[in-house]
């Protein structure tokens, strides 16, 4: 094949992580030299070969620096500091979340993996950061509300079930606050796209020929149910009969004996199973073990996460990084840390996942047995 000499474009995954690291190591730096308002900065061409990266790379930071007027452009080119960029030593951070604490899962949950993503961006600025469980601390109000208003915090990041009644008192405390997928009008959120996952999933399976399709899905989370009405509506713009909708409450720590008692009408009745997450996958794979029922070789399953100690399923999924959601909820409590009184509405934040293909999933072309 000739080569052209052409660099491959990034994808925008790709830009957007070049963009984090290379925000994250100028921040660093202008926060280390001691930088003051109206300092100037090296050119973009000089910080493109500082940071090992490229110009688009450099302006998109810029640009979104500008935007959150950190930076402003001179009037014959280059950008300087309209303000110092300031760390977050001594910051406390509190975290609030369900962990149900299962030594039988050898991985993560939800909040420990978001937990990993504020703890890594919180290190490098000297913040620390706690964690409250609900699952141990049940009584939000007489437990850990106090503990919050005794605590000192600077600011709280919220990755619990949606409940506008906890949101609106933790907003009452009065300090910084931010959600984890739960979109609300007291503060804002960062979420996944749970429209496009959806979608994704949907168009994926509807091209293996899947018709007669199940979908788990958690009645109490509003995430869960964002990504299966995307489903659906991508079933219908193509013609396919709705998929069935298998609903479970996450809170109550039973969801596993709830699968042992529909696995066999899965298998039985649908060709094809969409789990909310790789976690539910994996219950799934074990309950059918567990039961003694035939996986027929047509029948597909989905997860999402693309959790690393699930990979060994060769789970289809889609990739969504908890730890770059913690990331970008930093980013929002920082701006609320180091800017108060700035924010107007509550507003939510979307990040994209990507569709991993594995063995999971194949083709469905004949009647099932």
């Amino acid at each position: 094949m000739e080569n052209t000499g052409r660099k491959r474009r990034m994808t925008a995954m790709e830009m957007a992580e070049q963009q984090r690291t290379v925000r994250t190591a100028l921040l660093g730096d202008l926060r280390r030299s001691g930088a003051g308002e109206g300092m100037l900065l090296d050119g973009e061409r000089v910080l493109a070969a500082r940071y090992g990266t490229t110009l688009r790379v450099v302006r998109g930071v810029l640009g979104s620096l500008c935007g959150e007027a950190l930076l402003e452009s001179v009037p014959r080119g280059g950008m300087r500091l309209r303000r110092p960029v300031q760390a977050l030593a001594g910051k406390r951070f509190a975290q609030i979340g369900f962990m149900q604490l299962h030594l039988s899962e050898a991985f993560a949950t939800r909040p420990a993996l978001i937990s990993a993503g504020l703890e890594k961006v919180l290190s490098d600025q000297g913040g620390t950061l706690e964690f409250f469980n609900t699952w141990l601390l049940p009584d939000f109000a007489g437990e850990i509300i106090p503990r919050l208003q005794m605590g000192r915090f600077d600011a709280i990041l919220y990755t619990g079930h949606d409940d506008s009644a906890i949101l609106r008192m933790l907003s009452e405390i009065g300090i910084p606050l931010v959600a984890i997928e739960c979109p609300n009008a007291y503060c804002d959120s960062v979420e996944f796209d749970n429209a496009e996952t959806g979608r994704m999933l949907a168009e994926h399976l509807l091209g293996l020929g899947h018709r007669d399709v199940a979908i788990l899905r958690y009645s109490d989370l509003s995430w869960s149910a964002a990504r299966t009405e995307a489903t659906c509506t991508e079933f219908a713009r193509q013609g396919a009969p709705s998929p069935e909708i298998l609903d479970f409450n996450y809170s109550n720590g039973k969801d596993f004996d709830w699968l042992l008692a529909v696995v066999p009408e899965i298998l039985s009745n649908f060709s094809a199973l969409i789990a909310p997450n790789d976690h539910m996958a994996w219950k799934f794979l074990q309950a059918a073990q567990a039961t003694g029922s035939a996986i027929p070789e047509y029948f597909s399953i989905t997860g999402a996460d693309d959790l690393p100690e699930l990979r060994s399923l060769n789970l289809t999924t889609i990739q969504l990084s908890h730890q770059e959601l913690g990331e970008a909820a930093y980013e929002r409590l920082r701006d609320a840390v180091l800017n108060p009184g700035e924010r107007e509405a509550a507003r939510n934040f979307l990040l994209k996942g990507r569709l991993i293909v594995r063995s999971s999933t194949k083709p469905f072309t004949g009647e099932r047995s």
